[in-house]
């Protein structure tokens, strides 16, 4: 669909809740793909925010609230709690709140000239000042990636723990694998671990596998009337991509419904993705 009609399909379908502030006027989520803003700023995400560099510069953060989670579920689970991931809500009151936050830090580090931090903001104000990038833009970019990391990352590792509760013989060897790599005296994975754990990675993929950060990918408006597998797709149609539906596909996994890391360490099987969700894909590119 997106090799042949790409163009004609351009176009997305904007939920009245992501048009609060005109989010949808500076998102490079919602911004037709064929946008020359939007291919200016995911150029800049991909260049200026998500190279190695930046990556590195950000590990002990990530690495600090790690720390701080897995010493959160130790306490609930010494307290017999219920371990609470967090879940957001899309509303009009809720990116007007979002936008307020990171307009008054933005702001913050306005104020002070001698305030140079070579971050994320940093960056970004950095392209401000070269007239890459306005205000506006920086807020709203930071809202998609406040909501690109945090809405998905908790429903995948809440998935992650029901599937690994539902079948302990995959818990077991988890933490098997985790014990061999870390040893047992209660050490915190590094990002240099993760090349040595396949079976966590592959956990991890199964989970996307199954149970993708959203079922459908963002939708799209038909710009013109489109053909599409035999199919006429009207002009200002909607039209949904369903990637949960391309997960079970039988024909690509096997026993789909099956929660099965092991499909990824004994076959040339990946997870690819487009945009902020994921789709399925074999040695065969289906």
């Amino acid at each position: 669909m997106f090799l042949n009609h790409d163009l004609a399909l351009s176009s997305r379908y904007v939920p009245e809740a992501e048009k609060a502030e005109n989010h949808e006027k500076f998102s490079m989520v919602w911004l037709p793909s064929v946008s020359p803003k939007r291919k200016t700023l995911r150029k800049i995400a991909t260049i200026q925010l998500f190279t190695n560099r930046q990556l590195n510069m950000s590990q002990d953060i990530r690495r600090k609230k790690v720390k701080e989670l897995v010493e959160y579920v130790q306490q609930c689970s010494e307290k017999g709690l219920p371990v609470n991931i967090g879940a957001l809500k899309r509303t009009r009151g809720y990116f007007k709140k979002l936008l307020a936050i990171f307009e008054g830090i933005i702001d913050e580090r306005l104020k002070d000239p001698t305030n140079v931090k070579d971050d994320v903001l940093g960056t970004l104000l950095k392209l401000v000042q070269d007239q890459e990038l306005s205000v506006d833009d920086i807020r709203h970019m930071l809202v998609d990636l406040f909501i690109a990391g945090t809405d998905t990352t908790s429903s995948a590792l809440e998935w992650a723990m029901t599937e690994l509760l539902r079948n302990p013989e995959k818990m077991k060897k988890a933490q098997i694998e985790l014990d061999q790599v870390l040893g047992k005296d209660g050490s915190i994975m590094q990002e240099s671990d993760i090349a040595n754990l396949p079976y966590i990675d592959a956990i991890v993929k199964e989970t996307m596998r199954l149970h993708p950060g959203g079922p459908f990918l963002i939708p799209r408006k038909a710009e013109e009337d489109v053909l599409l597998c035999g199919y006429l797709i009207p002009k200002h149609s909607i039209v949904w991509v369903n990637i949960w539906s391309i997960g079970q596909d039988p024909s690509v996994w096997p026993n789909p419904n099956m929660f099965s890391p092991e499909r990824f360490l004994e076959k040339n099987i990946d997870i690819l993705w487009i945009g902020k969700k994921d789709v399925s894909s074999d040695a065969t590119g289906k």
